[in-house]
This record gives structure tokens, C-alpha cells and sequence, in this order.
């Protein structure tokens, strides 16, 4: 995972409990769970320039196309819920979709 994921999952947790789907204090131990789980990441500066042109060359944004980055790095695919990121990449760069 880029370490931008570490930002991206906790939006995810701060979103619920600002929409009053969590309370702050799930919120907090779901911060605290997944960061003990001690997931690696790869630092998001090492991807950048190819993110950047992955980004340009198919209108995606930098966050998507920093685990396209990755997903061509480790020479692996990329595996996605998103099925427009999906349908765009997939004929030219290794990302599937998980549906």
C-alpha cells in the first residue's frame, strides 16, 4: 500500500462519526485497530513521477494513480472496487475490478 492509504482509511473512520454513523470513540479504536495491524506501506514519494504520468496520461487523480504506481512496481495488479478507474486503466495497465 502507498502510505497514503494511512490518511485515506482514516478519513474513512473520521467520515462515519462526522455523518453520526459512529461515535467519535469507535472511530478512535478503529484508528488504533488498523494501525496495529501493522500493514506496510511504501512511501508515497517513491511514486510519485510515475503516478503523475499515469494521472496525466489517463485523467485519474494522483490517489488513484499512486496504487496503479504501486500495483506496476511490485509487478502485481491492482484490485479495485471501483469499476470507472477499472474500465479505464484495465486495457493498458494491470488493475482489475473486483465486481
Amino acid at each position: 500500500m502507498p502510505d497514503l492509504f494511512w490518511a485515506e482509511i482514516a478519513n474513512i473512520f473520521w467520515k462515519a462519526a462526522r455523518q453520526g454513523r459512529w461515535s467519535r470513540s469507535t472511530g478512535e479504536s478503529a484508528v488504533r485497530a488498523v494501525r496495529e495491524r501493522k500493514i506496510p506501506t511504501v512511501p508515497t514519494i517513491t511514486l510519485l513521477d510515475d503516478a503523475f504520468s499515469i494521472a496525466t496520461t489517463f485523467d485519474r487523480t494522483i490517489y488513484d494513480s499512486l496504487y496503479v504506481a504501486l500495483a506496476i512496481a511490485s509487478k502485481t495488479y491492482l484490485v479495485t472496487a471501483d469499476e470507472r478507474l477499472a474500465n479505464t486503466l484495465a486495457a493498458h495497465l494491470p488493475v482489475k475490478w473486483l465486481g
